[in-house]
């Protein structure tokens, strides 16, 4: 194996690594769609966008907070309740108690979890500001998207994966609390059926315990390669259509002088 394959396995693991801990790939490509469909879009057609946008930014980060589901009228208590499940976790009596470094896990599953609401009522607090704004679609187009003027040479505004990687903070630290939570979860299971020594209750609560992590494992890990492959595949569709039209569109000039 020579060092060209070595670097592209490397690359092809921190491409799916960070795939699979964070969305920021599969928005980084949406943002330089709608940035290239911006671009070309009528003062009506942009505003629809960004506006289109926006409601689902927010959205998403009531849900990530404490939102309301509208077809369901229920509240939808996502990091809140990995908080509340967190601070329960420290008051356990069921178990022994369980090697520190489970305490350590909930004490930073609970602290992701109060940091994720703060920076996602921060961008919803930004986002609810921006729209009472007459500017309100420049603004946005500006500060979530970068200036339509500072591009890079590919075309796309300059610092796109950092200003996605920003907007998805708050979907990253939820998703870590909740992997701290699992992971605080097997070391006191884990812990316990070794110190048993012989088949009793904790054993078997050890292999249940397994069986059901991996099972839940592996549905998570079907479902993300599938909705990833899927996304990519069509984000990189798209792509092709957008280039498509914008090419389209910078030709007919052109014709339009020549038959003049």
């Amino acid at each position: 194996m020579n060092s060209a394959s070595v670097i592209q396995i490397i690359e092809y693991g921190r491409r799916y690594i960070l795939q699979a801990w964070s969305p920021t790939d599969v928005s980084e490509n949406i943002a330089k769609i709608l940035i290239d469909t911006l671009a070309t879009a009528s003062p009506d057609e942009k505003a629809v966008l960004i506006c289109r946008f926006v409601k689902s930014k927010q959205d998403e980060l009531s849900n990530i907070i404490i939102g309301v589901v509208y077809p369901f009228e229920r509240f939808s208590c996502i990091s809140a309740l990995v908080a509340s499940l967190s601070a329960g976790l420290l008051s356990w009596n069921w178990f022994p108690v369980p090697p520190y470094t489970a305490k350590v896990c909930i004490l930073c599953s609970l602290l992701h979890s109060l940091i994720g609401v703060g920076v996602a009522t921060q961008q919803m607090l930004a986002l609810s500001r921006a729209e009472i704004h007459p500017l309100f679609v420049d603004i946005i187009q500006r500060g979530v998207f970068g200036s339509p003027v500072s591009t890079s040479s590919s075309g796309a505004p300059a610092g796109t994966f950092w200003r996605s990687f920003v907007w998805q903070v708050p979907i990253m630290l939820l998703g870590n609390s909740i992997m701290f939570v699992i992971v605080a979860l097997c070391i006191a299971v884990y812990a316990e059926a070794a110190r048993a020594r012989v088949w009793g209750a904790e054993t078997i609560t050890a292999m249940s315990f397994t069986i059901s992590f991996c099972f839940g494992t592996f549905c998570y890990l079907v479902s993300w390669y599938q909705v990833e492959s899927e996304m990519q595949a069509a984000l990189q569709a798209d792509e092709h259509l957008v280039q498509s039209v914008v090419d389209d569109q910078d030709d007919e000039p052109e014709s339009h002088d020549a038959s003049v």
